[in-house]
């Protein structure tokens, strides 16, 4: 599926989110910042949703996109909107 993120995507998304240290603004900024294409929004929001059903990325009570306070390690493939694109 064309929004499907692979796992490298995923990593510089995190990366990304980890260096910012909180992100505050939409998936097409965020696209945009990381230097992609149209195309590439889905597969931003894909990725940031998985994070965040995992865990490894949280909302905080702004609702603002950051980082647990713990470092989260997670299986891609539990996540349960990832599975259902494949």
């Amino acid at each position: 599926a064309l929004a499907y993120p692979d796992r490298d995507f995923m990593l510089s998304v995190f990366r990304f989110v980890k260096s910012c240290g909180c992100w505050t603004h939409d998936y097409e900024t965020m696209c945009y910042r990381l230097g992609g294409n149209s195309a590439d929004i889905c597969k931003i929001a894909v990725s940031v949703e998985a994070m965040l059903e995992l865990g490894v990325l949280i909302k905080n009570e702004m609702g603002h996109i950051t980082l647990p306070d713990v470092s989260v390690k997670a299986d891609l493939s539990s996540s349960k909107l990832l599975s259902k694109l494949k």
